[in-house]
């Protein structure tokens, strides 16, 4: 399970100390680490707010306790016309919300920030929700996860680079520098709020984002890849340091076509992190690892 493998990553740096750049023993010895960890944890309930905001815009916290309101669905934006925009060129559709079925969950203004915690970054034309059931999973290993909101999301109009997908490669500098801005105010935010220790993980444009700040951080990289023309030192810089784990499935479609191929992955990987951890799973594509109920809601909105 994706979610398994992310804390099992996150769980084996020491307690003591930040993100050290040191590579996991076994994978043996962390999963029975993790297994003591979660014995010996009393499982409370899932809070979530989406009343925070990074970046200027909403970002979505989960985090544990007890108290707060049935939570039924997560809410968000689809906006059908930015995406129409940004891939085709023409204002088709408009901006509707979206409502995602949730058991569980307690709705608050603002849940306690654990000592652990995660940043969960989203791709282009994505949301701040693509990764939720991510976030309630390691909720329940002791993290609190903060998801913020790009200003290429998918749920506001906003943001638009004309062009779509070349158009966004060719402003890739400016984007990357205001992703990256977002993130670091993520960071802050929640060290602010009683964080001692931050992981990121990031799913395709946010794999990106999180393979280039600067710092010690553990790191989980999701088919965060640029195509031949972009510089791969500029995406895996080396002022980006701690553990990571590259996750990229045999059949990304973005990531394993052209003008990309997995051949360019592993060599990039191997080249520029060959102390990562890498996991290439048989017959997982690009948008397999994402929410199911999101990407259920591309197909019928």
């Amino acid at each position: 399970h994706l979610s398994f493998v992310l804390a099992m990553q996150l769980y084996a740096q020491p307690v003591e100390a930040p993100w050290r750049p040191s590579r996991v023993a076994t994978r043996r010895g962390v999963v029975a680490a993790l297994a003591r960890k979660v014995s010996t944890r009393v499982m409370q309930r899932i809070q979530y707010s989406d009343g925070i905001s990074i970046g200027g815009r909403p970002a979505s916290l989960w985090s544990v306790g007890e108290d707060g309101k049935e939570l039924s669905a997560y809410r968000y934006a689809f906006s059908a016309r930015k995406l129409a925009l940004s891939i085709l060129g023409w204002p088709l559709g408009s901006s509707s919300e979206v409502e995602l079925p949730v058991e569980g969950l307690l709705q608050v203004e603002e849940p306690a920030v654990m000592s652990r915690a995660v940043v969960l970054v989203h791709g282009l034309l994505c949301s701040r929700l693509d990764m939720a059931h991510i976030a309630e999973d390691l909720c329940r290993r002791g993290f609190s996860v903060l998801a913020p909101e790009m200003d290429d999301s998918v749920s506001h109009e906003e943001g638009i680079v004309p062009g779509g997908f070349v158009g966004s490669l060719l402003a890739r500098e400016d984007a990357e520098e205001r992703r990256l801005q977002v993130l670091q105010e993520a960071i802050s935010w929640l060290r602010a709020r009683g964080a001692n220790e931050v992981g990121l993980v990031g799913h395709s444009r946010g794999g990106v984002t999180i393979s280039q700040l600067e710092g010690c951080f553990c790191r989980v990289n999701i088919a965060g890849f640029q195509p031949p023309q972009v510089d791969p030192e500029d995406i895996f810089r080396a002022n980006a340091l701690g553990p990571m784990l590259i996750i990229c499935g045999s059949e990304d479609e973005v990531c394993t076509r052209p003008p990309l191929s997995m051949k360019y992955v592993q060599e990039t990987v191997q080249r520029l992190r060959p102390e990562a951890e890498s996991f290439y799973p048989s017959g997982v594509t690009h948008f397999n690892l994402l929410n199911p109920k999101v990407v259920e809601t591309w197909r019928t909105t």
